[in-house]
């Protein structure tokens, strides 16, 4: 599917998985003063979308709780990295989805000893940033800005560097 203004519709995503109505969606996005806010008819034409969604994948798109990190998937021995990394986390989105937190955890993965160099931090923070985005478009059915094959080599770049 494709969307003129694919940044509104994930956005707007996004906010309906923190149960905001069509009319507080547009409110938000009337105040981040997106370039090309749509109409409330818009909005509501997108929930049913949105509402279709799995169950299983809606999860993923709702906030981070510690407490449910097991139910998530990461162990709680990763809970160091994932707590230590919520600051910087934010700069990729606030408030934190459980698919953002899953993964950066991922991302540390790539790395040996599950650690990435203080000069790769910005680029760990992209990675997070477009693998989020990459899954989203994939559960929207919404064109993809950067493909999984290309982000698969990115990643992999990392880990041949032994510091990703």
């Amino acid at each position: 599917m494709k969307y003129e203004n694919k940044d509104e519709v994930l956005f707007a995503y996004r906010m309906r998985m923190f149960e905001r109505s069509a009319k507080e969606i547009l409110r938000l996005m009337e105040d981040q003063k997106f370039e090309d806010t749509p109409s409330l008819a818009t909005i509501e034409s997108w929930i049913p979308l949105f509402d279709s969604v799995p169950e299983s994948e809606k999860l993923k798109d709702r906030e981070f709780d510690w407490y449910n990190m097991e139910m998530y998937g990461i162990p709680w021995t990763a809970s160091h990295s994932i707590l230590s990394a919520i600051p910087l986390l934010r700069r990729v989105e606030d408030p934190l989805s459980v698919r953002c937190i899953t993964w950066y955890w991922r991302l540390l993965q790539v790395s040996l000893d599950g650690a990435w160099r203080p000069d790769q931090i910005g680029s760990l923070l992209t990675l997070t940033a477009s693998w989020t985005q990459y899954d989203r478009e994939r559960i929207l059915c919404l064109e993809h800005q950067i493909g999984s094959r290309h982000l698969t080599d990115r990643t992999q770049s990392f880990s041949l560097t032994d510091g990703a």
